[in-house]
């Protein structure tokens, strides 16, 4: 497997059903690219760019938080525009007030294709100018995202009414 770690930024990796890995890379060439392929083949698929889906990263911006949630086949990735290195490790900080943009992509039923599910939600008007989003992961079973902001408030977030609570 050629994975060139000085020009390539793991930003997830989960393991899936049925000895699978997806694994979302930043190429640091302006792609991010989603990969998900059995653990005896990720290695060709990272080697022949065999990609679900490439995202370029003028839409994103060069920051992303992912989410993944197998039973429904969604993979979510939420625009970030800084970094914040005042803890021991690299957090990736969602800051709402200059991205904000929420892409949700949802597998097909044999997780062979991957396609937009609807277009990018704006966060900007759940968030004023202090909070930015650390963490974000979806709620099992429900079509709804847990966003935590860095001063500690958590919001969920329905992909279908597009709503906080």
């Amino acid at each position: 497997m050629i994975f060139k770690p000085h020009s390539n930024y793991c930003r997830s990796a989960q393991l899936v059903a049925s000895d699978r890995l997806l694994l979302v890379i930043d190429d640091q060439d302006g792609k991010i690219s989603i990969y998900l392929d059995n653990f005896t083949t990720i290695g060709n698929a990272l080697d022949n760019h065999r990609t679900r889906k490439v995202i370029r990263q003028e839409k994103t911006g060069k920051k992303v938080l992912v989410a993944f949630d197998e039973s429904k086949h969604l993979v979510a990735l939420l625009a970030c525009a800084k970094v914040c290195d005042t803890h021991l490790y690299c957090q990736v900080l969602a800051d709402i007030r200059n991205q904000g943009l929420l892409y949700i992509f949802q597998f097909d039923e044999a997780f062979a294709a991957l396609q937009s599910w609807a277009h990018p939600v704006d966060l900007n008007r759940w968030y004023d100018a202090g909070p930015a989003v650390i963490h974000m992961c979806f709620v099992c079973g429900n079509e709804e995202l847990l966003l935590v902001d860095n001063h500690g408030q958590a919001r969920i977030f329905s992909l279908i009414t597009q709503q906080c609570r």
